[in-house]
């Protein structure tokens, strides 16, 4: 048998690994690259070449949503007139600096798709925590002033969205002023 030639460690790092280990590393590795024998796989695509094109994706989604991160956070601390250092802060602090981190949050989260864990891994919070914070926006959203200004907020990324190509999920910002992704 022959060796498979990288897998997928918890820090995207890429290291050699046998067949037998490979069947066995559990949760290290997605759904559908467990159990794969290296051997050519459906469609001629080896188990490495499939991982490699895993990671290039897992490298570009996660540059994308670190480029959202920077636009919805800067866009919102303009936008409440509060330090980008705030949003990004771990402590609780004073309301409004609270209220402007849980509409980054919902942002990122109903406007730009991305999940609740990975924005967890970007504010550095736990996954509940931001799902607290949409559903905390969500309900606020019968204040009036808030709303229209989620509105506004929303406005504004969906037209950048659609001047850089975006689709909904991870289209559009790849190219964008932030930078490109490649």
């Amino acid at each position: 048998m022959g060796k498979i030639s990288y897998y997928l460690t918890r820090e995207h790092n890429l290291t050699h690994i046998s067949e037998q280990e490979w069947s066995h590393a559990g949760t290290l590795f997605p759904k559908q690259f467990q159990n794969i024998p290296s051997r050519q796989i459906s469609g001629g695509n080896s188990a490495e070449s499939c991982l490699e094109n895993y990671l290039n994706v897992e490298a570009q989604r996660s540059r994308y949503q670190s480029k959202c991160f920077v636009l919805v956070v800067e866009l919102v601390s303009s936008f409440f007139e509060v330090s980008v250092e705030s949003l990004q802060g771990r402590t609780r602090g004073v309301a409004p600096i609270c209220q402007a981190r849980q509409v980054c949050m919902y942002l990122l989260h109903t406007s730009l798709s991305i999940s609740y864990p990975e924005i967890g891994q970007l504010f550095r919070r736990d996954r509940t925590t931001i799902s607290h914070a949409c559903m905390v926006v969500e309900d606020l959203r019968d204040d009036c002033d808030l709303d229209r200004n989620l509105t506004k907020l929303e406005s504004i990324l969906e037209t950048i969205r659609s001047l850089h190509g975006g689709h909904g999920g991870h289209g559009g910002l790849e190219n964008s002023a932030l930078g490109e992704v490649q």
